[in-house]
């Protein structure tokens, strides 16, 4: 995942433009069994682990952290969720905001020593 984010991120860094174009129309082939809250809760916390990569890998740390103080951080302290029966849709979105900021908190505690041992070696060398 972040894909997308990552390409944008390099073009960037390389002096081009990334533009939104709102009439854009994009289709996509949707497997059954991704309707299922679960399966929304999982790809929310890895989204926020693909973006914990993505700012490490392209952007200050400084700027990552900013990002769990002022966006993540209430989300991450809501009480779980857990569709019994017919799922509310308020609920399953406010519980894939939660998953999202825990793995964005994890993906920050997994890669951000990774990505100091990379600056140092590169300093080094």
């Amino acid at each position: 995942m972040g894909e997308e984010s990552d390409l944008c991120f390099r073009l960037l860094a390389r002096g081009h433009e990334i533009r939104y174009v709102p009439g854009a129309v994009v289709e996509h082939l949707v497997d059954p069994a991704r309707l299922h809250p679960r399966w929304f809760f999982q790809r929310a916390f890895w989204t926020g682990w693909s973006e914990a990569m993505n700012g490490l890998a392209h952007r200050r740390l400084r700027k990552v952290a900013g990002l769990l103080r002022w966006h993540y951080r209430l989300r991450a302290f809501r009480l779980p969720y857990r569709p019994r029966g017919e799922p509310e849709a308020a609920r399953v979105r406010a519980e894939c905001e939660r998953r999202e900021a825990l793995g964005y908190l994890l993906g920050i505690l997994r890669w951000a020593p990774v990505r100091g041992r990379l600056v140092q070696t590169e300093a080094a060398g």
